[in-house]
């Protein structure tokens, strides 16, 4: 059987030890996120534009 007051209380530990390794490591800036997002989004697109002109053209 399964103690819920203490099921609780480890969650809420484990919720707050999750939250300060979060908050160790640093996020990139903005921009690099965005010419990430913007760069494979590219590069995707390039590749399925190739794979349709490489089967119907």
């Amino acid at each position: 059987m399964v103690d819920i007051a203490n099921a609780t209380v480890a969650r809420r530990a484990w919720d707050r030890d999750v939250r300060a390794e979060s908050e160790t490591y640093d996020k990139w800036p903005v921009w690099a996120r965005l010419v990430v997002i913007i760069g494979l989004s590219a590069l995707l697109w390039a590749g399925i534009i190739s794979a349709v002109i490489a089967l119907f053209g």
